[in-house]
């Protein structure tokens, strides 16, 4: 019977060394794999963005003030106002350009199509803004001055951001928006998103 109880004593004794020793290795971090975040901006991948920071560069697409680019999400800028200051237009990351009651006015995209009711309406490249069939409508200078198909002045877009009419009257304001939607909000549509005059983008 001794001998029994001795062999039991033992047994348990071995177990509870087992179950000590590996509470200790998982409290140490052995046998634990590193978790690593997946997250990454859209169309990077992790390694892109630690080669990017080892280099101290940056994967930002942003753009500098007064060129002109065909990408809605190069824009740094997301907000257009009117000439009072008030809010009327948000762009997201998509392109699209929402009124502040989440009303669609357009998408502009990243290859530079404009889209309305699912449609494409309009292009604009190198600061020439041209309807589905090719016509322009409008253009953009290197100084900001936005003409029309037939060289009409219709306004400008300073370097701020300020938006003037061809009277050089205050008419908005969109910080760091891209100039190509800054143009076409302003310039060729009203505040209905329907057409403003005869040159306008449908």
């Amino acid at each position: 019977m001794n001998k029994f109880a001795a062999i039991i004593l033992i047994l348990a004794g071995v177990l509870s060394a087992t179950q000590l020793t590996a509470q200790t290795e998982t409290k140490t971090g052995k046998d634990v794999p590193e978790v690593k975040s997946s997250k990454t901006k859209p169309g990077t991948t992790s390694t892109d963005q630690t080669k990017a920071s080892q280099n101290g560069k940056s994967t930002s697409t942003s753009t500098q003030s007064g060129t002109v680019t065909s990408s809605a999400t190069a824009a740094r800028g997301n907000k257009i106002y009117d000439a009072s200051g008030n809010l009327t237009y948000t762009i997201d990351q998509l392109g699209y350009i929402r009124n502040p009651k989440n009303r669609t006015l357009g998408q502009y995209t990243t290859n530079g199509e404009y889209i309305r009711k699912r449609t494409v309406v309009g292009k604009a490249e190198n600061g020439v803004i041209r309807g589905k069939y090719g016509k322009e409508y409008a253009r953009i200078g290197q100084d900001g001055k936005v003409t029309d198909g037939k060289g009409k002045l219709l306004g400008s877009i300073g370097t701020d951001g300020t938006i003037m009419d061809a009277k050089g009257v205050k008419i908005g304001s969109a910080p760091g928006v891209d100039k190509n939607i800054t143009a076409i909000v302003f310039f060729l549509q009203d505040s209905s998103g329907t057409k403003k005059e005869k040159s306008s983008i449908r």
